[in-house]
């Protein structure tokens, strides 16, 4: 005796066509409503969800005249604001406005007004001294030496007034990037990071740097106003930049 198989497949073709006829018959006298596939024609039950034939979806079909996929309805969406954690703002690139010649030289200018007010009390003692010692109002260079004054007394003035200097640009320049003359005109020194120089290489750019800047003529410090990032000799050594820090 042979075996009988269960099948799991479904119902065959052949009986699928019977199946369809039964209820185009019944359609026609008066029996249940069908309607026929779109996909395959095949005859089934009016409130059937799937095709009995090629399991086809009733009520996704598309009508005539209709778009095959709906419009979108509202506008269009509407994106999420980024979170950022407290204290932080989104990534922004942007490029320094490096400072030109001719403001570096405003400050400059601003900066010995401001050294030679603080040394006037000391040119002034130094005059008492030795009355062939001017007062300077104004410093231009960087060693004075009148005609007639004794060496010991210009050599400690001039050490005296150096040191003043020196320090006062190294102590600014290292602390907060700027002298008394560029923060008045917005300007900052900093390193290649963009961020605040040490006091090692402040020392660095305000002696031997602006020493080699000044002496062919003060050529390196009119390179600043030619070169494309505005860097003079000194800068160049001590591999700093002096930015704008505002309009």
């Amino acid at each position: 005796m042979g075996k009988h198989v269960r099948s799991d497949r479904g119902p065959r073709p052949h009986a699928r066509r019977i199946w369809g006829a039964m209820l185009a018959s019944l359609n026609g006298k008066g029996g249940w409503d069908v309607k026929n596939c779109p996909d395959c024609g095949a005859a089934n039950p009016d409130d059937a969800a799937f095709c009995s034939n090629c399991a086809f979806r009733f009520g996704g079909e598309v009508q005539p005249g209709q778009p095959q996929y709906p419009a979108p309805t509202g506008g269009p969406p509407q994106q999420q604001p980024e979170y950022y954690p407290p204290g932080h703002q989104p990534y922004q690139q942007t490029f320094p406005s490096y400072g030109g010649f001719w403001i570096r030289l405003a400050a400059y200018l601003l900066d010995y007004m401001v050294i030679s007010l603080a040394f006037l009390p000391i040119n002034v003692v130094f005059t008492a001294i030795d009355h062939r010692i001017p007062i300077y109002f104004f410093f231009w260079g960087l060693w004075i030496w009148p005609e007639g004054v004794s060496s010991q007394i210009m050599v400690f003035f001039n050490l005296v007034r150096l040191s003043l200097i020196w320090a006062y640009f190294i102590i600014m320049t290292a602390r907060s990037g700027s002298t008394l003359g560029k923060r008045l005109l917005n300007l900052r020194v900093v390193g290649e990071d963009m961020q605040l120089i040490g006091y090692g290489t402040a020392a660095l750019r305000e002696t031997i740097g602006k020493v080699i800047s000044a002496i062919p003529c003060l050529l390196g410090y009119f390179w600043a106003g030619f070169d494309g990032r505005k860097q003079a000799w000194h800068d160049k050594l001590a591999k700093t930049f002096v930015i704008r820090t505002g309009p």
